[in-house]
């Protein structure tokens, strides 16, 4: 986990983690070392582990530990069988029953823009991925400053 910016009271973090029990940990992790804070996370399904519906539900319990949770489309999805491929859209849909705000799209840039006028100062953003999330960790800091 690495501070990536700070803009405007929002601190912006950047994990590598991808295993549900690893967002478990990183989350619990971000909670305890800021623990008034709102939790945000982004989340990008790219590795193998998370581009497969085997972590399905273990996936969609780790990211609804957080305080909201957006998810962006991973590219490359042809390469698994349609009926192998994690659903994004149905972690979002049990989250949003649990009242979580929560979003999905196929554009990081798009999220980022929806978001960053919602989230105040003291909100610690998690962005998790196994790539460099469009460049969103160092495009965010400066969102925030606008």
């Amino acid at each position: 986990m690495e501070v990536r910016g700070e803009a405007s009271g929002v601190t912006v973090l950047a994990d590598f983690a991808h295993h549900p029990t690893a967002l478990v940990d990183t989350i619990r992790a971000i909670r305890a070392k800021y623990p008034q804070q709102r939790v945000p996370k982004l989340f990008v399904p790219r590795s193998n582990t998370t581009r497969r519906n085997v972590f399905q539900r273990e996936l969609t319990d780790a990211l609804g530990l957080a305080d909201g949770v957006y998810i962006t489309r991973r590219d490359q999805l042809n390469e698994l069988p349609e009926n192998g491929r994690l659903n994004p859209k149905q972690i979002i849909a049990s989250i949003r029953q649990h009242g979580i705000p929560e979003e999905y799209s196929a554009d990081a840039a798009a999220i980022l823009n929806s978001l960053a006028p919602q989230w105040r100062p003291g909100d610690v953003v998690g962005m998790f991925s196994t790539g460099k999330f469009d460049g969103s960790h160092e495009k965010l800091p400066t969102r925030l400053a606008q």
